[in-house]
């Protein structure tokens, strides 16, 4: 198995750019996995932090959409978190996405 670990960390504006460029930056760590010989190439949250990972789930799948609902603690403004998820694509309260591929 091959990963390449982006974190999510620091103050919130740093956050918040991170989030904004997670896509690019998750979709350039694909490619390099895919070129160095990676198959079945997955996205995985993290959270509360690569140091102390607590859950792991893959980014799109049911297991997602259970963390979202109880596993993973709530912040105070619902309409603003679901527009950064929405441009994220992950909930900005993960510590990390780990793009993850098998190799052969």
């Amino acid at each position: 198995m091959v990963a390449y670990a982006i974190a999510i960390e620091g103050p919130i504006v740093v956050r918040l750019l991170l989030l904004l460029t997670l896509g690019v930056r998750a979709a350039r760590a694909r490619r390099v996995l895919q070129r160095a010989g990676a198959t079945r190439v997955c996205r995985y949250a993290v959270t509360p932090s690569l140091e102390r990972p607590t859950i792991a789930y893959e980014i799109g799948t049911p297991a997602a959409q259970y963390a979202d609902r109880h596993l993973r603690p709530r912040g105070g403004d619902d309409f603003l978190r679901r527009i950064i998820a929405r441009v994220a694509g992950v909930d900005p309260s993960i510590g990390a996405v780990v793009i993850a591929g098998l190799k052969a």
